[in-house]
This record gives C-alpha cells, structure tokens and sequence, in this order.
C-alpha cells in the first residue's frame, strides 16, 4: 500500500519489482494446477467490473535487484503482508520469491475482519 507511511512501496519501482519478483507460474502450478489462470489483477477476471487492462509482469527476478537498485534498496527491504489463513501456502512461496531479491516479507495471518482493519488503517504494506 503506497500510502503506508514511510512505506518502500510509495516508490513505483518498488512496486514493480515486487511484481517482477513474483514467480506466477510456478505459484500457479504448485497451489492451482495448470488449467488455472494466472490472475494479474487484484480481483478475477470473471468478476463483474474487475479490470482486466492491467500490466502484466513476467518473472524477472534481475529487473527486479535492478529496480530495487535504482530506489536505494540494493541492501534489501522489509515489507509486511496481511493473509487470511486459507492463503499461508501461497504467501510463504511469495515470500520465498520476494526474499530471492532482497526483500523480506512478514507475513501477518489475520482473520478477514482484523486484515480488513489493518488495510484500511495503512498499516500493512500489502495483503494476499
């Protein structure tokens, strides 16, 4: 969330190396299975009004470093990370990916309304 305060992800670049960081495919196929899509947005695309225009990032763990270079993170970062506890699988490979690249992610499993309140509240970086 950019509007974190003193948040790493106020800074674009470290937004899209998050996103260069992430390994969707293999997520995918380990969590989903092959015939699943890859979803790129922060809701499904079979969803009514989910936006579908949206970038799409493939896994560049390089361009990742190479960003996270530029805004002053070549020593690394730590970001949090609000997840229900059906999403501990996931977030643990996410946070392998993430951790890959420098960033180190602590993953918060809260119960939907208390991870609701946090994200409203800007107190976590991101949520899964």
């Amino acid at each position: 969330d950019p509007h974190v305060p003193n948040s790493p992800l106020a800074d674009v670049r470290v937004r899209k190396a998050v996103n260069y960081a992430i390994n969707r495919k293999e997520i995918r196929d380990a969590f989903k299975g092959e015939s699943s899509p890859i979803i790129n947005s922060a809701c499904n695309p079979v969803q009514f009004g989910c936006e579908t225009d949206v970038t799409t990032y493939d896994y560049n763990p390089e361009k990742a470093k190479e960003l996270l270079k530029e805004a002053g993170f070549e020593k690394g970062l730590n970001l949090s990370m609000i997840i229900s506890p059906e999403g501990v699988a996931v977030a643990e490979a996410v946070k392998a990916n993430l951790a890959a690249v420098g960033i180190n992610l602590a993953i918060n499993n809260l119960q939907y309304a208390a991870g609701i309140e946090q994200w409203r509240n800007h107190k976590q970086d991101m949520y899964y």
